[in-house]
C-alpha cells in the first residue's frame, strides 16, 4: 500500500478533491455537502490505492527484482507470495466497492474506465514507450469522481445546451485535461529515478526515449498545464484569487520545479517527485478553495 510513502497518495487522492470542489462551485453546493463527499472519496482514495500499488507489485515483480528502488518491495524480494498478494488485493477492491456505495449511485458507472485504465497501466510498460501518458488519464479520473461524488454528471449536456463547448461541465473535463498534463510531468520525474536500470531490465519508458532532453518536454506539458488552467478560469468567470492560486502559483512552482530538478540524479528526482507534486498540489488546490469559498463564504456553515 506504499503506507511508508504518503506524497504518492496525496497525488492520488488531489484529483478526487479538486473534482469535488470544482463541482461544488458549478453547483452552488453547501460546505456541508463538500466536506462529506470527500470524507468518503479519502476513504475510497486510500483502499483504491492499495489494490492498485499491490496490482502494479505483482504484474511488475519481475521487473522489480531488477531496478534498485523497487528490489526490497515485499513481492520483489520474495517476503510476500503471490497468492497473498491477491488475497490482499481483493480485500482492498472489495473495501473500495464497499466505500463507493456511499456515494451517488452513478459513480459506480464513472468508476469503471479507471479500475480498467489501472489494470492496464502496468502493462503498457511492456508494449509502449508511453506509459507515462497512460497513466495520466486514470489518475486523473478522479477528477470526474470527485465531481460525480457531488452529484454532477460530467459528462453530460446541460439542458438546452447545443454543444459541450456551452455546458458547464466543460469546465470539469478542463480540470480533468489540466490534470492529465500534470501527472505527465511528475510521472517522467519520477520514472527518471529508474532511468540506468530501466535500460538494462527491458522496461519500455518515455524517459528511454528522451534522454537527456526530459526538460523540454517537462516544460512543454507544463505549459499546456497552465493554459488550460487559465482557459478554466475564463470559462468560470473566476476572480482574482482563482488566477492568483491556479495560474500564477502553479506557473511558479511548475517554473522551479522543471529549473531546478536534476534528471540525471534519483535523489533530485525523488525529491521533486514528492516534495515538488505536494507544493504544486496544494498552491492549485488553495486556489479552487479560495475560489469557492467567495461564492460560498463561511456563513454557509450556518
Amino acid at each position: 500500500m506504499r503506507l511508508d510513502r504518503p506524497k504518492g497518495f496525496i497525488n492520488f487522492w488531489l484529483p478526487h478533491v479538486m473534482g469535488s470542489v470544482l463541482a461544488a462551485l458549478i453547483n452552488d453546493s453547501s460546505p456541508q455537502k463538500l466536506i462529506k463527499a470527500n470524507l468518503i472519496l479519502l476513504m475510497g482514495t486510500f483502499w483504491l490505492r492499495g489494490a492498485t500499488c499491490t496490482w502494479n507489485d505483482i504484474v511488475d515483480v519481475d521487473f522489480d527484482r531488477q531496478v534498485a528502488r523497487t528490489r526490497n518491495r515485499p513481492l520483489a524480494r520474495g517476503a510476500v507470495k503471490t497468492p497473498a498478494a491477491l488475497v490482499l488485493m481483493a480485500v482492498h477492491t472489495v473495501a473500495a466497492a464497499m466505500t463507493l456505495q456511499m456515494l451517488p449511485p452513478r459513480c459506480t458507472l464513472y468508476s469503471v474506465p479507471s479500475i480498467l485504465g489501472w489494470i492496464v497501466y502496468p502493462l503498457m510498460k511492456r508494449v509502449s514507450n508511453y506509459p507515462q501518458v497512460f497513466l495520466g488519464f486514470p489518475v486523473a479520473w478522479g477528477v470526474l469522481m470527485g465531481a460525480c461524488a457531488m452529484g454532477l454528471d460530467p459528462l453530460s449536456f446541460d439542458q438546452g445546451s447545443h454543444s459541450l463547448f456551452e455546458s458547464s461541465h466543460f469546465t470539469i473535463l478542463l480540470l480533468y485535461a489540466a490534470h492529465v498534463a500534470w501527472t505527465i510531468t511528475y510521472e517522467i520525474i519520477y520514472s527518471y529515478q529508474d532511468y540506468a536500470d530501466d535500460r538494462k531490465a527491458g522496461v519500455k519508458s518515455l524517459t528511454l526515449l528522451l534522454g537527456d532532453k526530459g526538460k523540454y518536454l517537462l516544460a512543454s506539458v507544463s505549459a499546456i498545464h497552465i493554459i488550460i488552467l487559465v482557459q478554466l478560469g475564463v470559462t468560470i468567470s473566476a476572480s482574482g484569487l482563482y488566477f492568483i492560486g491556479c495560474v500564477f502559483g502553479v506557473t511558479t512552482t511548475l517554473m522551479w520545479e522543471v529549473y531546478d530538478v536534476n534528471l540525471a540524479d534519483p535523489f533530485s528526482c525523488q525529491w521533486w517527485f514528492g516534495n515538488g507534486g505536494m507544493i504544486t498540489g496544494f498552491v492549485w488546490l488553495g486556489g479552487l478553495l479560495a475560489e469557492y469559498l467567495i461564492a460560498k463564504p463561511p456563513s454557509g456553515f450556518h
